[in-house]
């Protein structure tokens, strides 16, 4: 049990005891792409196919695709999730395998991915 106590004021017991029944650590994970020049429309849709099958998925937080303002054909994808379990579920599921296949079709370079913790 973890007591907070809320300073200047008096609550009950059910008010101040928190049960923490599991630590949860969330990631971040950070996917850089660069495409081949012309395929902005089609990596559009196999983002979104993917972002949408991914909040679907236990422990999928939040996700957002940034565009490099220098070089437009790069991408860089950020998701957090619940916890590197859930992104490693999510990046073994047979659905997202079959949209990477298509997707790995429009990189000019191998996509790197790195997962971070706070």
């Amino acid at each position: 049990m973890l007591r907070i106590q809320a300073p200047g004021r008096i609550a009950s017991d059910a008010e101040m005891n928190l049960e923490i029944t599991e630590e949860i650590m969330a990631v971040r994970v950070f996917i850089e792409r660069e495409i081949q020049p012309g395929n902005d429309l089609k990596l559009h849709n196999l983002l979104m196919q993917l972002r949408s099958r991914a909040m679907l998925q236990k422990g999928y937080i939040t996700g957002e695709t940034l565009r490099d303002v220098s070089n437009p054909d790069r991408f860089l994808v950020i998701g957090t999730w619940n916890s590197l379990e859930d992104w490693n579920t999510w990046l073994a599921n047979p659905e997202r395998k079959a949209l990477q296949d298509q997707l790995d079709k429009l990189l000019k370079t191998p996509e790197k991915f790195n997962v971070y913790t706070y």
